[in-house]
């Protein structure tokens, strides 16, 4: 007789429809687990009792391995059995070496196994024992629960306690601003919790923890909420509950140095979504600011955020995001069509310190006096004029896109470009410039860009 083993949600071993019983190795015996089976069963069996086998892996004349593996037999005959909710039972299985069974396969994946038995298990103190045991309370592995076994991975983190690093790791994937502000316009939703909610997905589970735990919604329960004091921790969560409508106070001390995250900002400029930014920058006393800060201040300019633009130029003292603001007006709307009694030769020479290798780099950094004096003074070649057009249109700077193609770039560029970074990214100013020029509609969908 071979010795394998079986699941079931009972005591005695369950077959499927037609009256066979699943079996297999330890190492892929949770590929097979489903909900509510908690009993683990050793069994035996007979080899003239195995009606199918079923195999998937990779094997050729260079190598060779498994996937899964599983028996379909007629007949078991248990050997032993373990009751996963039961604390002797658990760590009878552990001590005699069941995780070292799990992990003896090329390709291993014990989640399914701790996710049965964080679901089996009633009591929080053998849960809370269980997860430092196996080690659980890691990102990789809650990241692991999280995406592949949602119900088990929201008991757990509502049970057993999780260091705020770890738990801002798990928050941070989920909340990454700099990869959510180069989204597709279609991709940004107004958001509120609810569409926070639906975005997520897996981590929904997460957002509710996380919200129960440390982000008041209201002044008449703060006494129950703890302020978190893992600086990254509290700084994320400040720029969830902005995102969210929520109270600020007890999150950050206001009277703290806030650092404005400019991707979180960007962010919400393109979500439409920045007036409870607006009142945060109000009542913290001191404001820094990163080192994408001008990119922050450009973007105010294309989507049209004068009010944040001024209080950060005002918070900042720096001169120079003024001359940026009105550099990306002028490439956006045109210097005519932007009234301003700022100074355009103080203005020229801030764009002239931007450009440090070639002219041609005004074109897609949004400096149309050094462009308009490029065009006039340079002669270059139409893949270059290609080239700069694409690149002005991935940042929204209407004007110079205006500018290149009168001096020839084709407004289909590298496979229409131009309009795709419009549809992609809402510039509307260009959009509407495009197609009075004749552009055709393309949607974005991450092809190749061809400049010939």
């Amino acid at each position: 007789m071979t010795t394998l083993f079986h699941l079931s949600s009972a005591h005695t071993p369950e077959s499927d429809p037609i009256g066979l019983y699943k079996i297999t190795s330890a190492n892929y015996l949770f590929r097979h687990w489903r909900i509510g089976q908690r009993i683990l069963h050793e069994v035996q069996y007979r080899e003239s009792d195995v009606c199918e086998y079923h195999e998937d892996g990779h094997h050729d004349f260079v190598s060779s391995f498994s996937f899964d593996e599983y028996f379909l037999v007629s007949t078991v005959f248990i050997i032993n059995s373990w009751d996963l909710g039961n604390e002797n039972d658990l760590f009878s299985l552990l001590n005699d070496g069941f995780q070292e069974k799990m992990r003896a396969g090329l390709i291993s994946n014990p989640s399914g196994f701790y996710a049965a038995v964080i679901l089996a298990v009633d009591d929080d103190a053998l849960l809370t024992k269980f997860s430092e045991y196996c080690d659980l309370i890691n990102y990789q592995t809650l990241t692991t629960l999280m995406l592949d076994h949602n119900e088990a991975f929201n008991k757990l983190i509502s049970r057993v306690f999780i260091d705020e690093e770890t738990l801002y790791l798990l928050i941070k994937r989920s909340f990454d601003w700099e990869t959510m502000s180069n989204r597709e316009a279609k991709y940004i939703p107004l958001w509120g919790r609810d569409q926070q909610h639906w975005q997520l997905g897996h981590e929904k589970g997460l957002l509710d923890f996380v919200i129960g735990q440390y982000i008041p919604s209201g002044i008449d329960t703060i006494t129950k909420y703890v302020q978190p004091s893992y600086e990254p921790l509290r700084r994320l969560l400040f720029e969830m509950a902005i995102t969210m409508h929520f109270c600020l106070e007890r999150i950050i001390n206001l009277d703290d140095t806030y650092t404005l995250n400019s991707d979180f900002a960007i962010y919400l400029i393109r979500s439409e979504n920045t007036k409870h930014l607006l009142n945060a920058l109000e009542i913290i006393k001191t404001v820094e600011f990163d080192s994408k800060v001008e990119r922050l201040i450009d973007r105010c300019a294309v989507y049209g955020e004068q009010r944040l633009a001024e209080k950060i130029i005002n918070l900042s003292g720096n001169g120079s995001l003024a001359c940026r603001y009105f550099s990306s007006l002028f490439a956006i709307h045109g210097i005519d069509n932007v009234k301003t009694s700022f100074d355009h030769s103080q203005l020229f020479k801030w764009q002239r310190s931007k450009v440090i290798d070639s002219p041609k780099e005004a074109f897609g950094k949004g400096l149309l006096l050094l462009t308009n004096e490029a065009l006039s003074s340079n002669e270059y070649s139409m893949q270059d004029l290609n080239a700069a057009i694409v690149l002005a249109a991935e940042h929204g700077y209407c004007r110079i896109v205006e500018q290149l193609h009168s001096k020839g770039a084709s407004l289909a560029a590298g496979g229409r470009w131009p309009m795709k970074y419009a549809n992609k990214y809402g510039y509307i100013e260009l959009k509407e410039y495009l197609l009075e020029q004749g552009a055709t509609e393309a949607e974005f969908n991450g092809s190749t860009i061809d400049l010939g």
